[in-house]
């Protein structure tokens, strides 16, 4: 049986690339970061626990969305402070790798709750269309035509995909 304890002071992080693809690029522009590691190897397996505390990020953000963009930026602008937990598992040929992380359970929490919040205004949306339907069925094809012109749906479809899509590959919030 083999350990190994590592803690660190202070050091700085830049340009931490955290995400980029899928619509969606994150990265730590700068902070400070201290690092608690603690691994012990026993007959070809590794167990390991650490901490990585990030303090004082700022944090840059895209998205293809302007609405996603706006979700996360405003949960990294909350927690200036972030923690980061992992834990490795495994032998050398099949090593498991868990994360938790404060900042990534609050968004999760908050594209939910946009998610769902923006689901229920298309219901409400799409209802009351539906509702509609039977009237503007009897108005002249141009009239139709028109009033479909002036319902500009392509945002807000385009906000509901990218939060569904986000909503998707984020794991759930921890409690």
């Amino acid at each position: 049986k083999e350990s190994l304890q590592i803690k660190t002071g202070a050091f700085p992080l830049k340009h931490w690339r955290l995400h980029n693809g899928r619509g969606l690029d994150f990265e730590v522009e700068s902070g400070t970061a201290t690092l608690s590691l603690e691994m012990q190897l026993t007959n070809k397996r590794l167990e390991s626990d650490f901490d990585l505390a990030l303090t004082e990020t700022k944090v840059l953000t895209h998205s293809r969305n302007q609405r996603v963009e706006e979700i996360i930026s405003s949960v990294a602008r909350r927690f200036p402070t972030t923690t980061l937990h992992g834990k490795i598992t495994g032998d050398f040929n099949d090593l498991r790798l868990h994360l938790t992380s404060s900042l990534g359970s609050a968004l999760a929490k908050d594209i939910r709750a946009n998610f769902n919040s923006y689901t229920q205004v298309m219901q409400t949306n799409l209802q009351d269309a539906f509702e509609r339907f039977a009237f503007e069925k009897s108005l002249p094809l141009k009239t139709q035509i028109d009033r479909l012109k002036k319902k500009n749906l392509g945002p807000a479809l385009s906000t509901l995909k990218a939060l569904y899509e986000l909503k998707a590959s984020l794991p759930s919030p921890v409690s």
